[in-house]
């Protein structure tokens, strides 16, 4: 009976013990926490909390959801760019090759609508202004009405400059740009252009044909002469040495 009592004032004495040290521990937590939350309150208000940098601060917003689905439809979007650029870039390609097949077949107009919708496309593209050019050349030499003419030959300027502009190395561009100028008596001009031909083509016949041209436009018939009937001697082509012969023909 004894023994009885004694171990339950012992195992009372176990319960007290116990809830007395988990009460200690949680309110010496409680004092703790208070204790750190007052300390960050202080310090807040003091300044003394280190500030993120900007790097710190940039890398904490793109942690966030929000900015994580932005940036991937940017991705998205990106790759739907690329497709679309892909996509008007084959349109002016294709359109290119249709004003080509006008071209060939002499539908200067329909050529030249052809090489500038495309154009709208890709401006910065050198063949375009020079196939556009060449296409408003011969709606010119065509064009009855004078102020259409003029107009054609303003457009076929403006377009074979810029392809000269973009690409300075396309002798073609060169020659029809001496050409254009030579019909428009800008004779200085002219010469530059065909020197810059020549450089590029140096055994050109049609080169030649035009210098003869530019000659018996400043009057200095001997060298004319002296280069249509090169022309002729040297050319394998009919059609060049016919055009040799009539204005060699037409010199005083």
């Amino acid at each position: 009976m004894k023994l009885s009592i004694i171990r339950l004032l012992l195992s009372t004495l176990i319960i007290v013990l116990l809830s007395t040290g988990c009460s200690n521990n949680l309110r010496k937590e409680w004092r703790e926490s208070v204790k750190n939350k007052q300390k960050s309150q202080k310090e807040n208000l003091t300044g003394e909390v280190p500030q993120l940098t900007l790097e710190e601060q940039l890398a904490e917003i793109d942690a966030s959801l929000q900015v994580k689905t932005i940036k991937k439809n940017i991705a998205r979007y990106e790759k739907q760019l690329q497709k679309a650029h892909t996509s008007l870039y084959d349109k002016s390609q294709a359109m290119r090759a249709l004003g080509l097949i006008y071209l060939n077949n002499q539908l200067y107009l329909a050529a030249l609508e052809q090489f500038e919708q495309a154009l709208n496309i890709t401006p910065q593209n050198a063949m375009l202004h020079y196939y556009a050019g060449i296409s408003s050349g011969w709606m010119s030499n065509l064009e009855a009405n004078s102020t259409k003419r003029t107009q054609y030959k303003e457009q076929a300027l403006f377009h074979l400059e810029r392809a000269s502009e973009i690409n300075p190395n396309h002798a073609e561009t060169a020659l029809a740009l001496a050409t254009l100028y030579t019909e428009q008596e800008k004779l200085s001009q002219a010469q530059f252009q065909l020197k810059r031909y020549k450089s590029m083509r140096p055994h050109s016949l049609d080169a030649m044909l035009l210098e003869a041209s530019i000659a018996t436009k400043q009057k200095q018939f001997a060298l004319a002469r002296e280069l249509y009937q090169k022309i002729i001697q040297e050319s394998q082509q009919s059609a060049l040495k016919e055009q040799a012969q009539r204005a060699l023909d037409l010199l005083p």
